[in-house]
């Protein structure tokens, strides 16, 4: 019988290992469990190869999705151009790498850097961090990937 709902679990569960040499496992006890979709984070980007990926989840039947947030050097809503163009590329890239590996989505904080607030941002940040995700959102519209905030 086929479930009325979607299901998805973070790779986390199983380890920190869901690069390509250490993925198998997670993807196999998640599928033997029912799973739908297996959750990659993206919170460094070396060393992942989001075509190999691809070709795993698909092995196994399951769809992955992904999560990413921003470091403090990469705040889109900072002052500094060069701090927000480093969130945006980091942003851009994300939005490809989910891409490649078959994600359609992208969950996370990614407005700003997840760090404990001193307080409320102030509304310029706020329009700052807008701007540069509707930026970031025409790459993900043409990648397919939604960026779920």
């Amino acid at each position: 019988m086929k479930k009325p709902f979607k299901t998805s679990i973070h790779a986390s569960v199983w380890g920190p290992r869901w690069d390509i040499a250490g993925i198998g496992p997670t993807l196999d006890a998640a599928a033997a469990i029912g799973y739908d979709h297996v959750v990659i984070p993206l919170r460094t980007f070396d060393g992942v190869d989001p075509p190999a990926l691809a070709r795993e989840f698909t092995r196994r039947g399951l769809i992955p999705l992904n999560t990413t947030g921003l470091p403090a050097d990469c705040d889109i809503g900072d002052r500094s151009n060069a701090v927000r163009d480093r969130g945006i590329a980091r942003l851009s890239t994300a939005v490809s790498m989910a891409r490649d590996m078959g994600s359609s989505q992208i969950n996370g904080v990614l407005y700003g850097p997840l760090v404990r607030a001193t307080g409320p941002a102030e509304p310029a940040a706020f329009n700052r961090a807008a701007d540069a995700l509707a930026t970031v959102a025409q790459h993900a519209v043409s990648a397919g990937v939604r960026l779920a905030v």
